[in-house]
């Protein structure tokens, strides 16, 4: 179970006021992580290369275990107070000493169908998000 700290801004659920610490517990059924190097690369006509190293950014891609219910919309609570690159802080393992501080760098969550059941409360959606280190 990977437990989520947050702040609570969008779309609330009605258990937590507005610009207060949330936190969700899901299962994330999807992860990977990746490495970018932000760099600028310079070459001499005679072939000499120079290269500047700017920094390394460290991703992650989150997909969320399907939800139906009350917990999708805890989950799009989540969602919804982080999609403006709110920083917040994830607990992949649930047990982590120290979690990871993050915010999101995707241009909003994709949901997907996972099963529908007949009614919008009750359907299954599964999220995915992409997230960058702080």
């Amino acid at each position: 179970m990977t437990t989520i700290v947050y702040t609570a801004l969008r779309e609330l659920t009605g258990l937590t006021a507005a610009d207060t610490t949330a936190t969700i517990d899901v299962d994330i059924s999807e992860h990977s992580k990746g490495r970018a190097v932000v760099k600028d690369v310079a070459k001499a006509k005679g072939g000499a290369r120079e290269t500047l190293y700017h920094r390394t950014e460290k991703t992650h891609n989150f997909t969320f275990a399907p939800v139906n219910g009350f917990n999708r919309k805890a989950l799009d609570e989540f969602l919804a107070s982080t999609e403006s690159g709110e920083t917040f802080q994830i607990y992949i393992y649930g047990n982590e000493a120290l979690p990871l501080s993050v915010y999101r760098t995707d241009d909003g969550q994709q949901d997907n169908p996972f099963m529908p059941v007949g009614s919008i409360d009750q359907d299954y959606w599964q999220a995915s998000i992409t997230v960058q280190e702080v």
